[in-house]
């Protein structure tokens, strides 16, 4: 291994780079295989979680709007990914390794594909499993706060807050796999609150305003053409700029 490379911590919470200029890959690792498995476990994952929330969905006739919500809010969180990550390589916030990829003229500015459609799944999963408190209502569960619908709207964001750190927490394991790198001043709180809890807590948003709206077309149309609308803005702003 080289000196820079001695000096880059591929294992623990030091940064390295700038902007636009990542580090070295870890030596001898292949980040590609590593989000093509996660890619292929995916639809499994995603199989499972309909299965257990399947039930509590279809006795009260909302199983249909669900899917629909939940995937809305996986289109969305890959979107507003795909955004985040190609601001931080510009920046040099953090930096994910796969290669610089173009389909025609469509640049996806550093983001490896396959990463943006594996987060369609994690945010068709994420908006799911945000019902746990019903789902666990369904099962018999009346312990204290489940047991009381209304304590849901802390329950969730709380919900979101311990997976923004197990996120942030992958995230920075996944160094060791040559998957991703920070930047020097991008640190594992930063990541958590910054990057993760935004991106995850947007998309539940978009969720819950598609499930609320779909007995309305029209309206949810507007909306969803207005969330979308702003971020395909954005991505026109980047592509241009960068």
């Amino acid at each position: 291994m080289s000196e820079l490379n001695q000096t880059i911590d591929y294992n623990g919470f030091r940064g390295a780079g700038g902007p636009a200029a990542p580090p070295p890959q870890r030596p001898n690792t292949n980040p590609t295989r590593q989000r093509i498995l996660l890619l292929v476990i995916t639809p499994f994952l995603i199989t499972i979680v309909i299965l257990i929330f399947r039930e509590p969905f279809v006795s009260v006739g909302t199983f249909t709007s669900h899917i629909i919500s939940a995937l809305c809010a996986g289109i969305y969180i890959a979107l507003h990914d795909w955004i985040i990550e190609a601001y931080a390589y510009q920046k040099g916030l953090w930096f994910c390794y796969g290669g610089y990829q173009k389909i025609g003229r469509l640049d996806f500015k550093h983001v490896p594909i396959d990463m943006v459609i594996g987060f369609i799944g994690t945010g068709f999963n994420l908006a799911i499993l945000t019902y746990f408190p019903e789902l666990l209502r369904s099962w018999g569960w009346v312990f204290w706060p489940i047991n009381d619908p209304s304590l849901d709207i802390w329950l969730v964001p709380g919900f979101l807050v311990l997976i923004s750190l197990g996120g942030a927490f992958i995230d920075f394991r996944s160094k060791r796999a040559g998957v991703w790198m920070n930047g020097p001043i991008w640190s594992y709180w930063k990541c958590a609150f910054i990057a993760w809890l935004p991106l995850l807590g947007f998309g539940i948003i978009v969720d819950r305003v598609t499930f609320y709206l779909l007995p309305n077309p029209l309206l949810l149309s507007v909306v969803l053409t207005g969330i979308f609308g702003i971020m395909a803005i954005i991505v026109i702003i980047l592509i241009k700029k960068y």
